[in-house]
């Protein structure tokens, strides 16, 4: 199993490097050696999937990674339970590969399901509730749900501040958003103040 570890660590590597396909190819040998020694339910065998599934969404194969995700999702909520951390990565998982295969709205509920459970679990201001009200803001923004997922951005926003700081990354890109989100809410004011009937 060291032999096993150690392909995964060099995946997780090549993956991180860019190096998508040959990270894909290495995790696919992992997981079909997990699967052989450790059966299809074990943790690492779980692990190695959810790997390969993430660098298939980097490589734009977004209904093999949706396929792969949604299998690890069920088996976690079997073997770990349904509020388990890997369980609900597992579930966000799926629905960033969904939102990628334009299911926008199968990507919504799913990152609102999660959203509900991170705030239950680990608090309104966890790192992992933030991420998860962010994937849930996208996704509406996906739908033209702007107006929420502007306020749902703008809660975010205040959150990363106050637990990362306002020169973290995450909180950088959290503001974007927040401005992404804003700027495609006036955009579509703007639209129907132009299809407003003229008097004449």
């Amino acid at each position: 199993m060291d032999t096993q570890a150690s392909r995964n660590n060099f995946a997780n590597a090549l993956h991180e490097l860019g190096e998508h396909r040959q990270a894909a190819d290495l995790h696919r040998q992992n997981l079909t050696g997990y699967e052989r020694v450790l059966g299809h339910d074990h943790p690492d065998t779980l692990n190695s999937r959810n790997g390969l599934a993430s660098t298939l969404n980097d490589l734009g194969e977004h209904q093999q990674a949706a396929q792969l995700h949604q299998r690890n999702l069920t088996d976690r909520e079997r073997v770990l339970g349904h509020d388990h951390p890997d369980t609900l990565s597992s579930r966000s998982n799926l629905a960033n590969a969904l939102f990628e295969l334009d299911e926008h709205r199968q990507a919504t509920e799913l990152h609102r399901q999660n959203l509900t459970d991170h705030e239950r679990v680990l608090g309104h201001d966890h790192p992992h509730t933030l991420n998860s009200r962010n994937g849930l803001a996208n996704t509406l923004n996906g739908l033209g749900e702007h107006q929420q997922a502007a306020q749902l951005h703008q809660r975010n926003l205040i959150g990363y501040e106050h637990v990362l700081g306002p020169d973290h990354p995450h909180t950088l890109t959290s503001r974007h958003n927040l401005a992404n989100a804003r700027a495609r809410l006036a955009e579509v004011g703007r639209r129907r103040w132009w299809q407003l009937p003229r008097r004449r």
